[in-house]
């Protein structure tokens, strides 16, 4: 019994430090869309497209480089994602 409440213990504690992680994650994210917000504006006076697929390719290429040992799918899966929504939001 007393093993399985470190076990608890241990496992609350990991769980608690990716809590800590996720609060920053969430964090940075939501800064990156108040930079998006400001872009959409930007574009909107340019005239430009909310979609420019050279940035999207260059940012896929370097954020796979950037995750090192991450799995690239997994990289590029999430900055694919991040794009979409930056996307979408400039279209609002």
């Amino acid at each position: 019994m007393i093993r399985i409440m470190r076990h608890m213990d241990q496992l609350q504690s990991f769980r608690a430090e990716i809590d800590k992680i996720d609060r920053k994650l969430v964090g940075v994210l939501v800064e990156r869309m108040s930079v998006v917000e400001e872009i959409k504006k930007y574009k909107k006076n340019t005239g430009e497209d909310a979609r420019d697929d050279r940035r999207a390719k260059e940012i896929l290429e370097t954020r796979v480089t950037m995750g090192g040992k991450l799995s690239s799918y997994f990289m590029r899966d999430i900055f694919a994602l991040i794009i979409k929504h930056s996307e979408e939001l400039q279209r609002k």
